[in-house]
């Protein structure tokens, strides 16, 4: 076909604001490029490489507040190995270059812009190290839907644009435990209609009409934080189309289950796909909950996987037995092994519950599930006993019939007994130290923003925190003198560029130097030379030299050529 296809830089500023088609339809090919993780928010915009970048030639995105107001995370700031390891906010505010909604508005209004594939539709496992800094990152967060498919806000904004279903959406959650109460939050509504009404606590706060503009596409409401109820209304020629609301949650206590798929076909194909909430005992999804889920199937199925969406998840999700919930959510997959429709199937689930860190409430519930995915459901026989102080749970413990309190720190073992047999064993830990990391609004995600030596790819190296100080990250490499090499791997998704490298390193030697070879992708751009520093892993300096950065992939090697010497490294920063 006679048309132009362009990746990345298709969402340049300069290239949206002054292309000229000629006879070519225009489609992006990867365009846009924004992440998120489902059910997290932070108010301050954020830039891959930060703004402005000339290379990037990004929008202006302002930040929704003047200080940041959300501080959970999933660790603490010392536990980063890269400043790149963060989540990234639901508010279609962390970008390369451009907010979904500028990508919708150009498609919409630009009669040049005739398609576009947004990067991606799903999360996918792969490319974790380029954005989000390495492992225990696993996934590329970009999808509207997470790796478990189940939607993030971004999905409703297209649902919003693109469909004529009558739908209105409301983000963020509204359960903020950690908040000062009267903290403006920025309210999202996204609608099919052409009006949003918003009620805090029953109480009307004005109506707004949706805009056409990229900034105006979301109904935005700032609402102090107050517990409660938030209601979304949304209209169309002043008639109510949907509504729909967001509410406090307190202690999760149960879990709901829905089943897609109800009757698993006895084929060794079919599926059934079992997603898991973790709810309060008002039913109101508590959008923290992280509690373990541990699942049991009888009958001629397999759980094929176990998947949350939680991208630092590292656990298997291949024929799994448990898997954690991830803000709330979890979800099973079901598969068929057998030709036998006479054959029943029953999926047995179990989850110690409550609040990991136990300051919103110290309430334990063991909760107890079973699903029938062919033929009747069975009437078992289920006990459960559990303990408190380590041991490993039987009959001859404490047995479960009400949630229970757990005064300080401590690990609950649990075990299910169905129809007399021993069939579910679970534990989790509760006290201060466990769960999400709860820190100060606006915290940054760590003190240094290189990519770390210990990190890359390591040939005749030795990794080493031990006999060192000041270093970032968790530890620093020593090349063997001759013959080490380091490899990090950078991905420019723009074009061609030159730019400076500032290595981190320290040296001490009988020699007042030292040589490192500097590569990318196998050429050699630099012999470098490293000068005393005054000791090893204590006394760190930084050196910038020239280093081309190619389009698409990097692979930036230094390699040890000095015999008798070789400085120590500690990360390497891309200066644009």
């Amino acid at each position: 076909m006679d048309v132009y296809g362009v990746n990345g830089w298709s969402e340049k500023k300069t290239f949206l604001e002054t292309y000229k088609p000629g006879n070519r339809a225009f489609i992006g090919t990867e365009n846009p490029h924004t992440w998120q993780v489902r059910g997290y928010y932070r108010t301050q915009t954020w830039y891959r490489d930060k703004y402005p970048n000339k290379k990037q030639d990004p929008m202006f995105i302002p930040n929704l507040t003047d200080k940041e107001i959300f501080s959970y995370d999933w660790t603490s700031p010392d536990r980063r190995k890269s400043a790149k390891q963060i989540f990234n906010s639901s508010y279609d505010n962390a970008t390369v270059r451009v907010t979904a909604r500028h990508i919708i508005e150009s498609l919409r209004d630009k009669d040049w812009f005739s398609g576009s594939f947004r990067w991606t539709g799903f999360d996918y496992l792969g490319e974790a190290g380029y954005v989000h800094g390495g492992w225990p990152f696993r996934a590329f967060q970009s999808g509207a839907l997470d790796l478990a498919g189940f939607p993030k806000d971004l999905y409703f904004l297209y649902q919003s644009e693109w469909t004529t279903k009558d739908m209105v959406h409301i983000l963020p959650h509204w359960t903020h435990p950690k908040m000062k109460e009267g903290t403006e939050i920025p309210v999202w509504v996204y609608t099919t209609g052409d009006e949003v009404e918003l009620l805090l606590n029953g109480n009307s706060l004005g109506k707004i009409k949706k805009g056409k503009k990229w900034n105006e596409m979301q109904c935005e409401f700032r609402v102090p934080w107050t517990p409660g109820k938030i209601e979304a209304i949304a209209y169309r020629k002043g008639k109510e189309i949907a509504r729909t609301s967001q509410a406090t949650a307190g202690t999760p206590a149960k879990i709901d289950i829905d089943i897609e798929n109800k009757n698993l076909k006895a084929d060794c194909q079919d599926i059934s796909i079992i997603s898991i909430s973790q709810k309060d005992n008002n039913g109101i999804l508590y959008p923290y909950g992280e509690n373990r889920i541990h699942a049991n199937i009888k009958g001629d199925a397999r759980i094929l996987s176990f998947e949350s969406g939680n991208p630092v998840d590292t656990e298997t999700n291949f024929i799994a037995k448990s898997k954690r919930c991830f803000f709330g959510l979890n979800r099973i997959f079901i598969q068929s092994t057998g030709y036998n429709e006479n054959s029943p199937v029953t999926l047995y689930l179990g989850c110690i519950s409550g609040d990991k860190k136990l300051w919103a409430s110290d309430k334990v519930s063991i909760l107890y599930e079973s699903i029938s995915l062919r033929g009747k459901s069975p009437q078992d026989n289920v006990e459960i006993y559990y303990t408190t102080d380590g041991r490993k749970p039987d009959k001859n413990c404490k047995k479960y019939n009400a949630p229970f309190s757990l005064k300080e720190a401590a690990t609950v073992k649990a075990v299910i007994y169905i129809n007399g047999k021993d069939e579910i064993y679970m534990q989790e830990s509760f006290g201060p130290n466990e769960g999400l990391y709860w820190g100060k609004p606006g915290e940054p995600a760590c003190e240094f923003n290189g990519e770390q030596a210990e990190t890359a790819s390591l040939t005749n190296c030795v990794k080493t925190k031990k006999d060192g100080e000041g270093y970032f990250g968790d530890g620093f490499v020593i090349p063997k003198a001759g013959k080490g090499s380091i490899t990090w791997y950078q991905e420019n998704d723009g074009g061609k560029f030159n730019a400076k490298i500032s290595i981190r390193y320290s040296q001490k030697s009988s020699s007042t130097y030292s040589y490192m070879e500097l590569y990318n992708n196998d050429k050699l751009l630099e012999r470098i030379k490293f000068t005393d520093t005054g000791s090893v892993g204590s006394h760190w300096r930084e050196m910038s030299v020239p280093i081309t950065i190619y389009s698409g992939a990097n692979n930036i090697t230094l390699k040890s050529v000095s015999n008798d010497a070789t400085p120590s490294i500690d990360q390497i920063t891309i200066l644009q």
